[in-house]
């Protein structure tokens, strides 16, 4: 039940004070946990829908809470586990398998090449300094050693993180399941803390929904259909023994602006200078006409408009984000981007128009 206070002018300053000191001590506190409050939202967010299904046909919020959190479990968790397994597998056989030969593409002989045309390089400069064979495999021992040293040193923190996944786990059901069944709550108390006003709110409100949307149901579906389809053009071009750890790898580069040609061209092109040309062109000409192509026909139907920033500032804002906490900040980034577009707008719009009337006089 609401309660109503009467107090003065500088109660009310000093109560407006307090309350954004506790909200920026509140983000301290908590600040070892936005990780996983972004998350718990994002998916919150993406099965929301399910929820209101099952909140319609029980009427307890409880319920249809626990049996969201079930779904997502099976639809999230189950594939990226499998997907992962199947990944570590292909690249266990691959390491082995790739040492001679891979798919019309020999790894030894194109070492050698590398090496020759290295030293080329070399012989035109002051230094005496050669590659060899012996020196490359010196270095990677080298290598191989200080990264065992370092998995041993760092054995007792990851027997910790094991124990911290399990109480990660915990507390993002806790938040998943709060975040789901006081979601209406959540959004009125926004609505109404917001000094700007419930018409403003509801403006950012829009933008956010429209951007995360656009990131998480847009962005997403892009990403594993360019991955999913620059895998399969790998694995037809030649390369069979590792379509997973390229559909992962793919999916991720697509979902950042930098995009999966990083690495599938230059993938065609040592396919190409190895001997097998037609696997190697099969895989440049597939990610130039098809899997390019994925974004411009899928993007305009899954992104809404309201959502669609310039090119320069969503690649910013998403490496921004990734810098600021991480995988996450792919979704994050954009969204903090549109929330300051979104402000500057708002200052234009209520600023300018008085202006505008008055010049059309």
């Amino acid at each position: 039940m609401s309660q109503s206070y009467s107090i003065t002018k500088s109660q009310k300053q000093a109560l407006a004070i307090a309350t954004a000191f506790a909200l920026l001590f509140g983000a301290y506190f908590l600040r070892e946990y936005v990780t996983l409050f972004i998350f718990a939202g994002i998916l919150a967010f993406i099965f929301n829908p399910f929820y209101q299904i099952r909140l319609k046909k029980s009427g307890k919020p409880g319920r249809a809470a626990a049996q969201t959190l079930i779904v997502t479990f099976f639809a999230i968790v189950i594939p990226m586990m499998l997907v992962l397994s199947l990944t570590g597998l292909q690249i266990n056989n691959t390491v082995r398998q790739l040492n001679s030969k891979s798919g019309g593409v020999d790894i030894t002989g194109l070492s050698q090449q590398a090496i020759d045309k290295s030293n080329q390089v070399l012989e035109k400069t002051p230094s005496d300094f050669r590659i060899t064979p012996e020196w490359v495999s010196d270095t990677g021992a080298s290598l191989a050693s200080k990264a065992g040293s370092f998995v041993q040193k760092n054995a007792t923190t990851y027997a910790g993180s094991l124990f911290g996944f399990f109480t990660t786990a915990i507390l993002f059901i806790f938040v998943f399941l709060s975040l789901l069944k006081n979601q209406n709550y959540l959004k009125s108390m926004v609505r109404d803390i917001n000094p700007m006003g419930p018409q403003i709110s509801d403006i950012y409100s829009e933008k956010v929904r429209a951007m995360t949307k656009a990131m998480v149901r847009g962005q997403f579906v892009i990403a594993i259909a360019q991955g999913f389809v620059g895998a399969l053009t790998i694995y037809i071009g030649g390369v069979h023994e590792a379509f997973f750890f390229f559909f992962m790898l793919l999916t991720v580069l697509s979902i950042i602006p930098l995009g999966g040609g990083v690495v599938a061209i230059p993938i065609g092109a040592i396919m190409m200078l190895s001997g097998n040309i037609i696997g190697g062109a099969f895989v440049i000409l597939g990610h130039i006409f098809i899997t390019t192509n994925i974004d411009n026909i899928l993007r305009p139907r899954l992104v809404p408009k309201e959502a669609r920033l310039d090119s320069a500032l969503t690649i910013l804002s998403v490496f921004a984000g990734i810098s600021l906490i991480g995988f996450l900040g792919i979704i994050v980034g954009p969204v903090l981007m549109i929330i300051i577009v979104t402000t500057i707008k708002v200052y234009l719009e209520v600023y300018k128009k008085p202006t505008a009337k008055q010049s059309t006089v």
